[in-house]
């Protein structure tokens, strides 16, 4: 049986030791793809940071929505 839901995405994820790779289809048939690190940590690049408010803006290319990481402890790597 076939659903009439137009508000169903279709979404394909392949978890690989370094990567997983994330296909999906919205509801408008447009395909969105996305690769990001199998153990869970994003990666991005400081671009501006105010110590006085404890607050950074990162370069990235995630593609999540805007304050998707606020909240999150940020671990600075060398």
């Amino acid at each position: 049986m076939q659903s009439n839901n137009t508000s169903i995405w279709k979404v394909w994820i392949d978890t690989g030791g370094t990567f997983t790779d994330c296909i999906a289809i919205d509801p408008d048939k447009k395909y969105h793809t996305v690769k990001v690190l199998s153990n869970s940590s994003l990666r991005g690049k400081i671009a501006e940071s105010k110590s006085e408010t404890r607050t950074y803006t990162i370069e990235q290319d995630w593609q999540a929505p805007d304050d998707f990481i606020k909240g999150f402890d940020l671990w600075l790597l060398s």
